[in-house]
């Protein structure tokens, strides 16, 4: 029973062994430090807003390319809820990346676009917005972003100050 444990064991310690630096090496290629050319990431954001009674709240689900060490796209689907009311939206956008030699590495401050067509079922609406936001990384490959949009959606005017969670890939 002994030899079979050792055995075990043993074969155990070789995979592991056999392994890790293959595990080491997927690590290393997984860490992201910020914008750069070809980076893919994910991201998922919301808000909450009370003015005057009226209580409003988005959910928002993004993915992205960066185009260049300073250029990004990015496409999205949106969830808003407004006073009781549903709707679900499509969003394209793109953000510049500027002031890249800031003396915090983990900061990466950007300026954006978005355009945003939401259904809520009796009608349609389309919105542009501008956006300031920032990547602070937390982790290699996760970074904290709060943003603020300013924008019209359907001649109303709107802003909001979201913050969200963003996965960052090779």
């Amino acid at each position: 029973m002994e030899v079979h444990q050792v055995t075990k064991n043993g074969i155990l310690a070789v995979i592991a062994a056999l392994a890790l630096p293959t595990l080491s090496m997927a690590q290393d290629d997984m860490i992201v430090t910020g914008p750069h050319q070809g980076a893919v990431t994910g991201n998922i954001s919301g808000s909450f807003t009370s003015v005057s009674g009226s209580d409003s709240s988005t959910f928002s689900v993004f993915g992205s390319y960066f185009f260049s060490d300073v250029f990004e796209g990015l496409a999205g689907l949106t969830y808003v809820r407004v006073s009781g009311s549903d709707s679900t939206g499509f969003a394209l956008g793109g953000n510049y990346y500027f002031m890249r030699n800031m003396s915090d590495p983990k900061m990466h401050p950007y300026l954006g676009v978005r355009w945003v067509r939401f259904d809520s079922g009796g009608g349609d609406a389309d919105g542009f917005a501008g956006a300031l936001g920032l990547h602070y990384f937390i982790r290699p490959n996760i970074s904290f972003t709060p943003e603020l949009q300013i924008g019209d959606l359907d001649n109303e005017s709107f802003t909001t100050l979201g913050f969200g969670l963003t996965m960052w890939f090779r």
